[in-house]
């Protein structure tokens, strides 16, 4: 017998998920997408709160994402931000790729892709998901397989979930996972129209074949927040920041977020250190807010703060500044500015820390632990049997504890490889390093200037080993 299943973005308005349990078999949820013009991948608003509501209601689930991926490389971040959204939760069945026009004048950056391109990075995904031990699957309409997808080339696990609105389905080129039949349905529970499918695989189990931590590690966070160093006002990549928090705001404000929607041109200190939360899919380990006098209310109600200056923070913990603090006793006064840890060196007694809007950019700050213009620390409560490890590979790494002068000094001496393999290991920081490197090769004082400062803070063991 086929189950009845719906699926659920920011467009369906549940309002009681004990008569969803009831009405379905099954739900799938729309993890997220990548921005059709801004190519910025980020959650469906709505997933965190429908999700949960799902696992509290003992609700089997499904995730899909709309790629709009346009290269193998963009292909590939899709797919690790699927997995790694996907080792977080139980999985009742496949994972799905939404794959249709996006916009109807086909505007869309991926709209417009020949079907041996669309396959193609549609295949790569599919091979990560399948390698990573998760089934999947494509979902299109009928006609969609036939005229915009090269339907046999998709790889041979790859499960089809057919939307044909009709009384019968004609698709015959493959066995059918799903059929979505209508997208005029309604169940109790949810205001609107639902799409509505009839499922005819086994539903149940976590369906990845391997075991995961399904916890953030301080990792996940640093990697996020440094993902974005160099964004800036001045290049305009600060909006994906902001995008981000506001997509998620709807449902943050329900947890006691002020409902404020931030602007391009507002502060964003504090909507990018929650942004880096939201994007790896923990909001609810952050106090997610745009102000940083709301971020300490909201720490202390989560248990979360840390009002000693002198607390030795520990990676992806937030730092709060105030820029009038006198330096003699705790500072207990009104927070301006916020970062996340990102790097600490208890033996030079000093911390790295990425912060947004620090002079309209994403950029580092190196604090001394107990220093001046500390405010407080918030303290989410990750998984800390790792952080010992964690924390000596990242203080350890050159791409989070050192800065673009003294990775450049490194690159001088062949330390980090020659590219495309040193753009690769430096990540985000590659074009900055490169800069620094041709700086030097046109001043020879300023190298050794450069050098000077590097030999006496690292000594000659990192350039030599």
């Amino acid at each position: 017998m086929a189950t009845k299943i719906s699926d659920f973005s920011q467009f369906n308005p549940v309002r009681d998920f004990k008569k969803v349990k009831e009405a379905v078999d099954a739900v799938i949820l729309r993890l997220g997408y990548r921005g059709a013009t801004t190519a910025t991948i980020t959650y469906d608003p709505k997933y965190q709160e429908y999700m949960s509501a799902c696992q509290k209601q003992g609700i089997p689930t499904m995730i899909y994402f709309f790629p709009c991926s346009i290269s193998t490389k963009e292909a590939e971040t899709e797919a690790n931000f699927i997995i790694s959204a996907a080792k977080k939760v139980a999985l009742c069945g496949p994972i799905w790729l939404d794959s249709e026009v996006v916009y109807r004048n086909k505007s869309g950056r991926s709209d417009n892709l020949s079907k041996d391109r669309r396959t193609r990075y549609l295949n790569v995904i599919l091979k990560k998901l399948h390698e990573a031990g998760y089934e999947c699957g494509v979902y299109a309409s009928e006609s969609w397989f036939s005229g915009n997808l090269n339907d046999s080339d998709l790889e041979p696990y790859c499960l089809r979930w057919v939307a044909q609105w009709a009384d019968k389905l004609t698709y015959t080129a493959h066995d059918v996972a799903l059929w979505q039949y209508t997208n005029n349905g309604t169940i109790p529970g949810v205001d609107g129209r639902v799409d509505l499918s009839r499922g005819y695989i086994a539903l149940g189990g976590n369906r990845s074949t391997q075991v995961s931590d399904p916890k953030v590690t301080r990792k996940d966070i640093v990697d996020q927040i440094c993902s974005w160093e160099g964004y800036s006002e001045a290049n305009g990549k600060h909006k994906i920041i902001v995008d981000i928090y506001n997509y998620y705001l709807p449902t943050a404000a329900k947890s006691g977020t002020l409902n404020y929607k931030v602007k391009y041109n507002d502060a964003w200190c504090a909507t990018a250190a929650s942004a880096a939360y939201i994007q790896v899919g923990a909001p609810e380990l952050f106090p997610i807010e745009c102000g940083c006098p709301r971020n300490i209310t909201l720490a202390k109600k989560m248990g979360i703060w840390q009002e000693a200056d002198n607390h030795v923070p520990k990676l992806a913990e937030a730092v709060l500044y105030d820029w009038e603090d006198s330096g003699s006793g705790d500072n207990k006064g009104t927070p301006d500015h916020i970062g996340i840890v990102i790097s600490v060196d208890k033996a030079a007694g000093t911390f790295v820390v990425m912060e947004g809007n620090y002079d309209g950019a994403v950029k580092r700050r190196t604090m001394r632990i107990n220093g001046k213009y500390i405010r407080g620390f918030i303290c989410p409560k990750l998984g800390d049997k790792d952080t010992a490890l964690v924390e000596k590979q990242l203080t350890a790494s050159s791409s989070y504890s050192k800065s673009d002068t003294e990775l450049a000094v490194e690159v001088m001496f062949r330390k980090h490889g020659n590219n495309p393999e040193r753009a690769q290991k430096l990540g985000s920081r590659a074009n900055a390093v490169q800069k620094q490197v041709e700086r030097f090769y046109n001043s020879l004082p300023t190298y050794q200037e450069a050098l000077e400062a590097y030999l006496k803070k690292y000594g000659s063991d990192p350039l030599i080993k």
